[in-house]
């Protein structure tokens, strides 16, 4: 490894932190790299180290206080349709005991949100899931033969489940209805987007219990970024997720400088 040390123009890592506040964590900061010598380069990263096991601390503890949330019992009888017809929420089960559903926000002219493509993409194969005894299911509050048209275009395999007229994507948060009273996200009310009605990323989770099917949780917003491990990976990166550039595109798109963005 090159032990060089840092030129004197530029940026220090203590000035650089001193400025962090208002630097995006998810991206590189501006200006070039700041280069320093191994010794300075382990004592930041062992700093580092410190918050980042401080970090996993909380989240470990965040994971205790979900293991002990409690159910709440799913009463309504939700349809669904699929390539398979229409099916109720148990059949989405697909026989296991566990069920993982991401909501998938739509666009206009049959396109779900290409940051939720990109999710369903990354997921690949699901044998590590039914190991698990675990479903792993996409819906979206879309008419079924748009979301046909998407997956055919993308030549998607897994199936994604139409909500329209059920009430399972107002009923989980995953739509923002001003016009219906359907106002409230990540459990408070949302005051922006004026009349107009729009998806919003959320990802449930669901248990069978016999006959019973119960509700154990639900994501909204960043906290849906768990599970989406292209953040995770990208977070390690020299120049992180790259947000700001707004580069997440369907898969077909890259390349298409006049591909509509709608970046969450």
């Amino acid at each position: 490894m090159t032990d060089t040390t840092a030129d004197s123009t530029e940026t220090t890592p203590a000035a650089a932190a001193a400025g962090s506040a208002a630097i995006s964590p998810f991206d590189a900061p501006p200006g070039p790299p700041v280069v320093v010598s191994h010794a300075e380069w382990r004592a930041a990263r062992i700093r580092l180290l410190d918050a980042e096991k401080a970090a996993t601390r909380a989240r470990d503890a965040a994971l205790r206080e979900l293991r002990q949330l409690p159910f709440e019992l799913v009463e309504k009888d939700y349809r669904f349709v699929g390539p398979e017809g229409e099916v109720g929420l148990a059949e989405l089960f697909q026989g296991r005991s566990q069920l993982f559903v991401h909501h998938m926000m739509w666009l206009d002219s049959d396109e779900a949100c290409p940051s939720c493509s990109m999710f369903y993409d990354s997921l690949g194969r699901m044998e590590h899931f039914a190991a698990a005894d675990t479903a792993v299911q996409f819906v979206a509050k879309a008419p079924f033969a748009s979301i046909e048209r998407m997956r055919a275009r993308l030549g998607w395999e897994r199936p994604i489940y139409a909500t329209v007229g059920t009430g399972f994507s107002d009923d989980f948060q995953a739509v923002i209805d001003p016009g219906r009273g359907v106002t409230e996200y990540n459990w408070r009310p949302f005051g922006e987007g004026g009349d107009t009605a729009f998806d919003m990323p959320v990802q449930s989770t669901f248990l069978r219990d016999g006959d019973r099917i119960l509700h154990k949780y639900s994501a909204c917003a960043r906290g849906t970024e768990l599970g989406q491990n292209y953040d995770v990976l990208l977070d390690v990166t020299p120049l992180g997720r790259q947000d700001a550039r707004g580069w997440i595109r369907h898969r077909d798109r890259y390349g298409d400088a006049d591909a509509h963005q709608h970046v969450h």
